[in-house]
C-alpha cells in the first residue's frame, strides 16, 4: 500500500488522505490517487474524481 506522509506525522493511507488533508489544512480535495510505476490504475482512478467534479 502507497502512503504519503505530513511534516513529522505518520505515513497515511491513500484512502485516508483527503480526510486528513482536510483535518490537518482545512482543505477540501477532490479525491487523492495512487501512482505506481508501470500500472495504469491511476488513470482509471483519476477519471473517477474528476468525473464527480
Amino acid at each position: 500500500m502507497l502512503h504519503f506522509t505530513f511534516e513529522s506525522a505518520l505515513p497515511i493511507p491513500v484512502e485516508q488522505a483527503k480526510q486528513e488533508i482536510f483535518d490537518k489544512f482545512d482543505i477540501n480535495v477532490a479525491g487523492c490517487v495512487r501512482y505506481l510505476e508501470n500500472d495504469n490504475q491511476w488513470k482509471a482512478d483519476l477519471y473517477s474524481v474528476l468525473e464527480l467534479l
